[in-house]
């Protein structure tokens, strides 16, 4: 696992992860309030957005996400993951 911090494209994995967590809490709160989220929410999703993006990275690389190309994928990782 250690090799991988050298390697450029492991760190715009994580990158791109991140992203997406960002995002699937941003529609989370859309479809929580038909996406017409309310001002008075945007205080909280500012709040648990640092929790969230470092939550879900760390569980990821706990679950050895990251130790693979996503080609090379199987269906144990895909459990694990679940």
């Amino acid at each position: 696992m250690i090799h991988q911090l050298r390697n450029r494209n492991f760190y715009l994995l994580i990158s791109a992860d991140a992203v997406f967590f960002v995002l699937s809490l941003f529609l989370a709160y859309a479809v929580r309030f038909t996406f017409n989220i309310p001002h008075s929410e945007f205080h909280l999703i500012a709040a648990v957005m640092p929790w969230v993006v470092t939550v879900k990275t760390f569980t990821f690389f706990l679950m050895s996400v990251y130790r693979g190309m996503w080609r090379y994928t199987s269906l144990p990782d895909a459990l694990r993951l679940l």
